[in-house]
This record gives structure tokens, C-alpha cells and sequence, in this order.
């Protein structure tokens, strides 16, 4: 009863107090900024699930397994500390460092912008088109024609099973189509010509059938969230306010609502929309939950097996750390590569145990304002408005995803490679050239 009393004490008034640091370090949440972002994310992801898992409001999760309030209650912890400690960070960045530049619009795509990004989509098209060859049957044809079983066989093989690197072809067909997509939807808001419009169509057809073939619920509804992030960059200065995405919500609800009613094997519509709110809010505060129930006590923790060991230079074989705990926590899935990622805390606790929790998550918001604070004094552009709603969307995976995965993290590397070498920051000379062509 203490136990219960205090923790629905503390739930509701520490976001309160973040919020509150938050406004004081001038990063408040109703204005876009890559630390606000990710600090969004880990309340929604890791923060808002906790209450209904705790008292046993989500059903299907409590009769799972997830119902140790203790063991709840320590997640709470990790996840209100990693909360903090962002703040904390980003505090101490713009403290040192000084304020971001706040978003402008900047000036349209010139000429030889648009025809590099034709090149981009060409080779991202023949990117996608060979890893098709690659994969033996599309998930999304076999969940239009099959059974939602075997659809879900052929989504293990189009990801986690599919080898052949997948990173690589990820990288092309999802991340580098994304900056694209954002990056012409900001451009046609910026000057709603035809050659833009067509542009943004065909970027956008790539980017969704690649987030859609094989049957992910998530990736679709994240591309129409980043171009509603685009939209608020370029017509309202980067400022959030209920009255200006409340349509955004809901698109993005009814979308995934109809994604779970048709893949997942929803009942109604009712149904649906409880599978979304569980999978949103609770999906990835369940994995720590079990993280903590494996570590130590059914595992020794890994002192960093499960980082990345590029070209085997360490002496340790890889631990597939999100496999193996799926994989006990659910056994008899036999024949489905499936995986449990979390908030990023949660590798940290299973690699070093809780002082590493208390330790990293600081370093990780300093290291998020000072990349937000050098792509705020990039020359305003639609290329830098795509490049920063890729990076919101990208980082906030901090908040799902394990921490190794941004240490040696391909996809910045190659979305900001493509960036500089292929849409280079512009001049001063090319931002007049711009701003003559509009004229």
C-alpha cells in the first residue's frame, strides 16, 4: 500500500518538475529541439505505459507475466533518472555552449539540389529493388493473399532473419528515402511548384512502401509524424501546439488502428485501438521489466558483450542481447526471429548494472544538445529542415531502442554523409542564387 501510495505520487509530480527544468534550460517541450524531442519520447515510450502496467489496467500484459509491482516500480526508477539526467545534460550544454538558433524556413531548393535529389531517389529505388530480389516473398502480398501466420514468417525474414546485411539496405531504402521525403515535403511548402510536388510524391511513394512491405506497424505512422514535424519547422517556427497537430493524432491513430485490424487480426475497430494504445505506450516498457527479471539473476551481466565488436577486433562473440531476452521470455516462438528493445537504460543495467544507469544517461543529453546546437547554425534550407526531422526521429529511438545501437551508428554516419557530400550545407553564393530563382 506504501508502495503504490508513493508511486502514484511520485508519477504524477516528477514530470512536472522535468517540465519545469526543462523551460528554465529555455528547451521547453512545445518548441521542437532534438533534446525536447528525445525527452518527449522517453515519456511517452517509457514513462506513460508504466501506470496501467503497474496497477494491471493492461490486461493481456498482466496475465504475461508483467505484474512484480516491486520490479515495476524499480523500472519507474530507471526510466524518471534517464528522464532527468537528459534534462540535466542539455541543461549544462546550453549553459556552456550557448542557446540554439531557432528554426527558419531558409530559402527553396535550387536547380542543382533538385537534380541531385533525382539522383538520390534513383539510387534508392535500385537499392530497394535489389533487396526485393533477396527476400522470397513480400510480408504485405502475403498478408493480402495468406494467412497473418505465415505474413509474420515472411516479415522475420524481410528483418531480423534476413542477413545479407539488412543494415546496409536499411540504410538506403528507409533512412536516406526518409531525409528525401522530408526534405522535398519542406521544399513544396516552401514553393508549391510542380517539379517539387513530384518530387515529394515519388520520394514519398519509396519511403512508404518500403515502411509498409513488410508488415511493420510503426515506420508508415513515423513518416507521417516527421512531415508533420516538417510542416511545424517550416510554417510555425518549429512551435507545437495541440490545436495544430490534434489532426496529425488522429490520421496517425486511425492509420495504425486500421494497420492492427488488418495485419494483426483486430475484431473491431474497439480492439484496435486498445492494441495501439498497448503497443504505443506499453510495448517498450515491458522489455525492461524483464530485463531486470534476467539480469543477474537468471544471467550474469554482459560488461559490454552486447556493444558492437566491428571486424571481431574485441576478444567477445556479440550477444543478441533484445533475441536472447525474447527468446526466455518467450520460448515456444519457434522458427520467428523476434526481439524486445527498450529504453536505452535497460542495456546499460544488463552490460554494468545500476551505476551505469546512474552514470551515462547525463552524457547522453549533453551529447544531443551539442549535435542540436550545430545543426541549428547550419544555413537555413529545406535540406536542413530534413535533416533535422530525420534526427528527431532517428534519436528518439533512444527512448525504444538499445544504446548500443548508437555507437557505432551507420545510419547517422550515412544519412550525414549523403548530406554533406551529395546536399552539401550551402554558400552564401547559392542561398542568393536561391533567393534570385524565387524572385
Amino acid at each position: 500500500m506504501i508502495l503504490d501510495t508513493l508511486f502514484t505520487l511520485l508519477y504524477f509530480s516528477l514530470p512536472a518538475a522535468a517540465l519545469l527544468l526543462m523551460r528554465a534550460a529555455g528547451m521547453p517541450l512545445s518548441r521542437l529541439s532534438l533534446p525536447s524531442f528525445v525527452i518527449l519520447a522517453c515519456f511517452a515510450f517509457a514513462y506513460v505505459g508504466l501506470l496501467p502496467l503497474y496497477f494491471g489496467w493492461d490486461e493481456y500484459r498482466a496475465m504475461s507475466g508483467v505484474n512484480d509491482r516491486e520490479l515495476l516500480f524499480l523500472v519507474f526508477l530507471g526510466s524518471t533518472w534517464t528522464i532527468f539526467s537528459l534534462v540535466l545534460g542539455a541543461f549544462l550544454g546550453r549553459t556552456l555552449l550557448g542557446a540554439l538558433r531557432p528554426p527558419r524556413p531558409g530559402f527553396p531548393l535550387t536547380q542543382g539540389e533538385q537534380f541531385r535529389i533525382v539522383l538520390l531517389l534513383a539510387g534508392v529505388a535500385l537499392v530497394l529493388a535489389e533487396y526485393l530480389t533477396r527476400v522470397p516473398r513480400i510480408a504485405l502480398l502475403v498478408a493480402l493473399t495468406g494467412s497473418i501466420t505465415e505474413a509474420e514468417e515472411m516479415r522475420s525474414l524481410m528483418g531480423n532473419d534476413f542477413g545479407w546485411g539488412y543494415h546496409w539496405y536499411s540504410l538506403g531504402m528507409h533512412d536516406i528515402a526518409n531525409l528525401l521525403t522530408f526534405t522535398t515535403f519542406s521544399a513544396w511548402l516552401l514553393r508549391k511548384s510542380a517539379a517539387n510536388f513530384a518530387l515529394f510524391l515519388c520520394a514519398f511513394g519509396l519511403s512508404a512502401f518500403a515502411a509498409v512491405m513488410a508488415i511493420e506497424k510503426g515506420p508508415l505512422v513515423w513518416i507521417l509524424i516527421g512531415l508533420l514535424l516538417a510542416w511545424l519547422l517550416v510554417r510555425k517556427g518549429g512551435t507545437i501546439t495541440m490545436r495544430s497537430i490534434l489532426p496529425f493524432m488522429m490520421l496517425a491513430l486511425v492509420v495504425m488502428a486500421l494497420i492492427y485490424m488488418a495485419f494483426e487480426g483486430s475484431a473491431s475497430l474497439t480492439d484496435a485501438l486498445m492494441a495501439v494504445f498497448s503497443r504505443a505506450f506499453a510495448g517498450s516498457v515491458e522489455p525492461a521489466y524483464h530485463y531486470l527479471q534476467f539480469f543477474p539473476a537468471h544471467h550474469d551481466f554482459l560488461y559490454g558483450r552486447s556493444f558492437p565488436n566491428p571486424a571481431g577486433l574485441f576478444p567477445w562473440e556479440p550477444y543478441r542481447l533484445t533475441e536472447e531476452v525474447m527468446d526466455w521470455v518467450y520460448p515456444n516462438d519457434a522458427g520467428i526471429v523476434r526481439s524486445a528493445p527498450t529504453i536505452f537504460w535497460a542495456e546499460l543495467y544488463a552490460n554494468f548494472g545500476a551505476p551505469a544507469v546512474v552514470i551515462v544517461p547525463p552524457f547522453v543529453g549533453f551529447a544531443l544538445y551539442l549535435l542540436a546546437l550545430y545543426v541549428s547554425r547550419l544555413p537555413d534550407s529545406p535540406v536542413k529542415t530534413g535533416y533535422l526531422v530525420w534526427l528527431l526521429l532517428h534519436f528518439k529511438n533512444l527512448a525504444t531502442s538499445s544504446f548500443s545501437s548508437f555507437i557505432i551508428d551507420i545510419y547517422f554516419v550515412g544519412v550525414t554523409l549523403v548530406l554533406l557530400l551529395a546536399l552539401p550545407p550551402r554558400t552564401r553564393s547559392s542561398r542568393c542564387a536561391a533567393d534570385e530563382q524565387k524572385s
